[in-house]
C-alpha cells in the first residue's frame, strides 16, 4: 500500500521496477491513467552514433535522439 492505494511491482530487473497502483472509481465516467517513462539507458560509445544521441537535433523535419524519433 502506498497512500492507501494497493500497489504491485513488475520488473525484469530488481533495480528498475515498475510500480502499478490500481484502485476503483466511484460511479461511471472517464478513467485517468498516469504513465511515467523513466527508463533511460546509457547510449554507449559515441563513435557508434551518427549524431549526438541526446541532442534532439532536427534534420529533414524529423527530431531524432536515443530511443525516439518523430
Amino acid at each position: 500500500m502506498a497512500h492507501g492505494v494497493p500497489v504491485a511491482y513488475r520488473t525484469a530487473k530488481p533495480e528498475m521496477p515498475n510500480v502499478v497502483g490500481t484502485f476503483g472509481a466511484r460511479g461511471a465516467g472517464p478513467h485517468l491513467v498516469l504513465n511515467g517513462h523513466i527508463d533511460v539507458f546509457p547510449a554507449g560509445p559515441a563513435e557508434t552514433w551518427s549524431r549526438d544521441p541526446w541532442s534532439g537535433a532536427v534534420e529533414d523535419g524529423r527530431c531524432t535522439a536515443a530511443a525516439w524519433s518523430t
